[in-house]
């Protein structure tokens, strides 16, 4: 009976899961997308913070 019911439950969350699993697969796109743009800004971020060391190294 207690597998008959988790047969029933399982069939009943299916289109939650599928669902479920579109949102997810739709978050890990977006997330390797910023992901993308940050490491192209923390590169853009590192050559400024080396042209703003040397300068400050200059004005000492």
């Amino acid at each position: 009976v207690a597998i008959d019911a988790m047969k029933k439950e399982l069939t009943e969350l299916q289109p939650k899961l599928k669902e479920t699993a579109i949102v997810v697969e739709n978050l890990m796109v977006r997330i390797e997308q910023e992901t993308a743009e940050v490491e192209a800004r923390k590169e853009i971020v590192a050559a400024d913070e080396a042209v703003a060391n040397e300068a400050a190294a200059k004005s000492q």
